[in-house]
């Protein structure tokens, strides 16, 4: 996912025209979260988030990068 990550980005600024792209995990998923730091993301706090995979609501972080703000490259 690390190597996917900026192309994610850029498609959801280029493609899709976005003004912010977001991204969650769980709070215990440090390796996403150390995904979305090295792609210029910060953390905008948690909320409550239904997981169709698992049927139920879990506590998620999540971070955003907007378009003032470019990922590195």
């Amino acid at each position: 996912m690390k190597e996917a990550m900026p192309a994610v980005v850029a498609a959801g600024f280029g493609l899709l025209n976005l003004d912010v792209v977001e991204a969650g995990a769980r709070p215990q998923s440090l390796a996403s979260f150390s995904v979305m730091r090295a792609c210029g993301m910060k953390p905008v706090g948690e909320r409550w988030f239904y997981v169709l995979a698992r049927n139920q609501n879990e506590l998620c972080q999540f971070y955003e990068i907007d378009r003032l703000r470019p990922p590195p490259r």
